[in-house]
């Protein structure tokens, strides 16, 4: 479920926002002093989500895959889900930093301008909603359902 409506989703809308973004910035960088003030935090939270999408698909999704399997668990499964979940519970508070950083640098204070940042816009926060909802669920459900069949 996460992977297809969240991961999947994700990196698409994340794609598209930086494509935004870039032209966004060189027509507006100058007439906008909070797109150059979230430039900085946005470009190092598009590295982060990046990076956190392709470590879910290719590494943590298939070891949760792999522990819904296993009856006994192997000490090198347990010692990978563990080092797995210390990654997701980091990077939920490094995402959730660089959000919070972007809304607080003036981010959506964009008035009646043109409509490619009006889309941009728009798209970075139903990014950020869908992130948010991502953390909410992975911290609510996915987390400590691993942790106790860890612990079982």
């Amino acid at each position: 479920y996460l992977e297809a409506g969240y991961v999947a989703e994700g990196s698409e809308l994340l794609e598209g926002v930086l494509g935004a973004f870039s032209r966004v910035y060189k027509v507006h960088g100058t007439q906008y002093l909070w797109l150059k003030t979230i430039k900085e935090p946005f470009e190092a939270l598009a590295e982060k989500l990046r990076s956190n999408y392709q470590f879910r698909r290719t590494k943590f999704f298939p070891l949760l895959h792999g522990l819904q399997a296993e009856n006994e668990l192997m000490q090198g499964t347990v010692r990978k889900v563990t080092k797995g979940l210390k990654i997701v519970r980091e990077d939920h508070a490094r995402i959730l930093e660089l959000i919070g950083l972007i809304e607080q640098k003036g981010f959506g204070k964009t008035g009646g301008d043109c409509s490619t940042l009006r889309i941009f816009s728009r798209d970075l926060q139903s990014l950020f909603g869908l992130v948010k909802k991502q953390v909410q669920i992975e911290r609510m459900h996915l987390v400590p359902l691993a942790t106790s069949r860890l612990q079982s």
